[in-house]
């Protein structure tokens, strides 16, 4: 009997003791809840759930934001997400040159006149680096071919070449009617109703410097006009590949000839609000390895260095040297000219525009 009221009197003790526990709780709760508290009032497990998702609703929205930053659509580059123009200002440029030293060396040579030595000179480096690139290597070849029949056939230039008998066209991979229109537009050929080839004012220019003036095939004038009409279809080719693919078409983008002229559009960008230029040109190993990026896998890189530089032959085309202080690489001294034009030209065309 004893042993039953002794455990009815602990379980008294303790229901009691769970009754205060419960009092002191619920006055503690009130005081809070009065308070305001909203992290200590009472909340349902789905309550509390639905808090935590407002909370991250911020963390939606930046990455809704990330997702809408826009890219340049020739190099991937971040862009303004505001502005009209799908492509990058390092692009731009690059375009710029590209349209300015093909207008500058056409427009001389179908006029008869010598192009600027600057121009020349630039479009001897460039067409060097571009000498085996494939894309272009259809072109260079017919190109080539006809140039030859009619300096070692003087009736050529007069009667015509027949298509059909260029050995360049018979073993191309590429269209035939596409490059003999490429390279009647650009003036290097004529084409007649009986499907003959005849010299264009671009090539009459080059075949003169031989048969007018007696130059031979090592002179200066033979190379830099020969250099020169080879830029020309080069650049031009490049042109409308760039117009193609931004315009959604299927069509390569060149990422080796736009890598030159993004290399060169970031030394003009560096230099464009300086009035004293120095004595070489220079561009930054981090901005250098950064544009050669848009090339791809190591292998690309490699074969793009090693050609610019002129470890591959010896000859330097586009870099003639690398700072190890500096950490930058000096382009080569036939860009000093063209560089400077370039930026005079753009500042030309900024004031117009202000």
């Amino acid at each position: 009997m004893f042993y039953e009221v002794s455990i009815l009197i602990n379980i008294l003790i303790k229901t009691s003791g769970v009754r205060l526990m419960e009092k002191r709780l619920d006055e503690y709760l009130k005081k809070y809840s009065k308070q305001g508290d909203p992290h200590r009032s009472e909340t349902t497990h789905s309550e509390r759930r639905s808090k935590r998702k407002r909370h991250k609703k911020p963390k939606k929205m930046k990455r809704s934001v990330l997702r809408h930053r826009r890219k340049c659509k020739l190099c991937g580059a971040s862009i303004d997400p505001l502005s009209g123009i799908p492509i990058c200002k390092n692009c731009q440029i690059s375009l710029f040159q590209i349209k300015t030293l093909k207008n500058t060396l056409r427009e001389s040579i179908m006029h008869k006149e010598k192009p600027p030595e600057w121009a020349l000179k630039a479009a001897n480096k460039i067409t060097e680096i571009l000498s085996n690139y494939p894309e272009f290597l259809a072109y260079k070849n017919v190109v080539s071919e006809v140039v030859w029949e009619y300096i070692i056939d003087d009736e050529a230039q007069i009667e015509g070449i027949e298509i059909e008998d260029l050995v360049s066209l018979k073993y191309t991979y590429k269209n035939k009617t596409e490059i003999l229109q490429e390279l009647y537009k650009l003036g290097i050929v004529d084409i007649t109703n009986d499907r003959k080839l005849l010299p264009g004012k671009l090539l009459q220019s080059l075949l003169e410097i031989k048969k007018v003036y007696g130059d031979n095939f090592r002179s200066v004038n033979w190379e830099m006009y020969t250099s020169a009409i080879q830029a020309i279809f080069m650049l031009d080719i490049t042109e409308k590949h760039v117009d193609a693919y931004l315009s959604g078409h299927k069509k390569k983008n060149l990422k080796q000839v736009l890598t030159i002229f993004k290399i060169l559009s970031r030394v003009i960008e560096d230099n464009l609000d300086k009035t004293v230029y120095p004595e070489i040109f220079s561009i930054a190993q981090v901005d250098f390895d950064l544009l050669l990026s848009l090339l791809g896998d190591k292998k690309t890189k490699l074969k793009f260095y090693v050609n610019i530089t002129g470890i591959v032959d010896g000859k330097s085309k586009l870099v003639e040297d690398f700072d190890e202080e500096a950490h930058e690489f000096k382009l080569h001294k036939d860009f000093n000219e063209y560089i400077i034009r370039m930026i005079e030209r753009i500042r030309e065309i900024e004031r117009e525009r202000s």
